[in-house]
């Protein structure tokens, strides 16, 4: 999956979350497996109701919901979906009292620590929450227009919400800034597959497993999707991506299920074979969307040019960024990246009186200073070169002649007052 391939490339804690919540499910099915035998209450059953129930699976079930929550707040998802599937298991009757309290001890032990931290700040628990939350008036309004009123438009507004998230398993891309919304998140073959897919679990919905995935799907676009802003998200909706490929699987394994009778059992070989054109085509359009389509286009570039330029020049320069409103320090890749760098934004031309070079105290002399302006704000150029007329601008191409951004740069001095050479080359 092209989308699975991007996030985990860019320094985001959203695919631990996604492993987090594989691993849930995993471990619950592993549950469901090993508890063939169902509770009874029969006095003259009793010792099967005796039998050991798996404990180590449901208690690492219970580590890894409280382990989760340290990354994504997509991780909140764990414990939504583990209620409900703990009611399931009951209901089905593979589910005992200290199974139970097993899990939400686990779950309690990995949580604890950051519980506590939330215990004594409840905005870090809440405001994200609250701020993309559509179950606003100013979200409410960003979705539908100005003159929408509260609550009257709320039903219109779940409608519009439930269109977007829909058309994000259809033909729509992540509208988020982190990729590109033009690019479809699913390749046609897997769409096909899941939808198809989507009736059969729907029609067998009573299986746990098909069950499980149903739950899966739906409480995560409704909690990731349907009730968040500026959807379709990617980063949000990407804890549910796996769900998509897991139920496309099923439709592939029922087809295989159904040409096997057709071949005596030394030929089912061939059945499987049947499917292997679909993992190569998967395959093949995944890659040209991510390694040929998104490389051409070249989004973020110049973000990323500029961190590792700042990160090669961090013992010699002090770095200020010329980004705002379309960028700023705080970025992902530049707190990854440029590590240990000194990087500030420049936010307002009025700081320039305000800047001087910092004294070396390892090397002796003066640490250089490096403006990076990207284009948007490259007429602030003209002043920053009147508050610094000894520097020199160099500006930063792509392969397509692309400018990513141009940066000003006041050397290094040595003790005696020399400049030094800066690490990246001047082309």
């Amino acid at each position: 999956a092209h989308l699975y391939i991007h996030y985990s490339r860019i320094a985001l804690n959203n695919i631990e979350t996604v492993w987090f919540t594989i691993l849930f499910i995993l471990l619950f099915a592993v549950v469901y497996e090993l508890d063939q035998a169902p509770i009874v209450e029969n006095a003259e059953q009793s010792l099967l109701s005796k039998v050991d129930r798996p404990l180590l699976q449901i208690t690492l079930a219970g580590l890894t919901v409280g382990i989760g929550q340290y990354f994504y707040y997509g991780s909140r998802l764990m414990p939504v979906m583990g209620l409900v599937l703990l009611f399931c298991l009951w209901w089905k009757r593979r589910l005992t009292y200290t199974q139970v309290g097993m899990f939400g001890l686990a779950i309690f032990v990995a949580f604890a620590p950051l519980a506590a931290h939330y215990s004594r700040d409840i905005p870090a628990f809440i405001n994200r929450t609250k701020g993309v939350s559509i179950l606003n008036v100013e979200t409410m309004q960003h979705i539908l227009g100005p003159q929408a009123v509260w609550p009257h438009d709320l039903p219109r507004l779940f409608w519009v919400q439930v269109q977007s998230n829909l058309n994000f398993f259809v033909y729509k891309g992540d509208i988020s800034a982190f990729y590109l919304a033009d690019l479809a998140a699913f390749d046609p073959l897997t769409l096909f597959c899941f939808w198809l897919g989507l009736g059969t679990i729907v029609a067998r919905a009573r299986r746990y497993h098909e069950f499980t995935l149903l739950v899966w799907l739906g409480l995560g676009i409704l909690l990731a999707g349907v009730l968040t802003n500026d959807s379709p998200n990617g980063p949000r909706l990407i804890v549910v991506v796996v769900a998509v490929y897991l139920i496309g699987g099923i439709f592939l394994q029922n087809i295989y299920n159904r040409l096997v009778r057709f071949w005596p059992d030394g030929y089912r070989a061939w059945a499987l074979l049947l499917c292997c054109p679909i993992a190569a085509i998967t395959l093949n359009l995944n890659y040209n969307t991510y390694f040929v389509d998104y490389a051409q286009r070249m989004p973020n570039l110049g973000n990323v040019t500029m961190a590792h330029e700042m990160a090669d020049e961090k013992q010699n320069y002090v770095a200020y960024l010329v980004g705002a409103p379309n960028v700023y320090t705080v970025y992902g890749v530049f707190r990854f990246v440029a590590y240990q760098a000194e990087i500030h934004d420049l936010l307002d031309m009025n700081q320039l009186a305000t800047i001087t070079r910092p004294v070396d105290n390892l090397a002796g002399g003066y640490k250089g200073l490096a403006f990076f302006v990207v284009p948007q704000r490259a007429a602030d150029l003209a002043q920053i070169a009147a508050r610094f007329p000894e520097g020199t601008a160099m500006d930063r191409f792509d392969r397509l002649g692309r400018r990513l951004y141009t940066v000003y740069r006041l050397p290094a001095t040595d003790a005696k007052g020399n400049p030094r050479p800066a690490a990246c080359p001047s082309t």
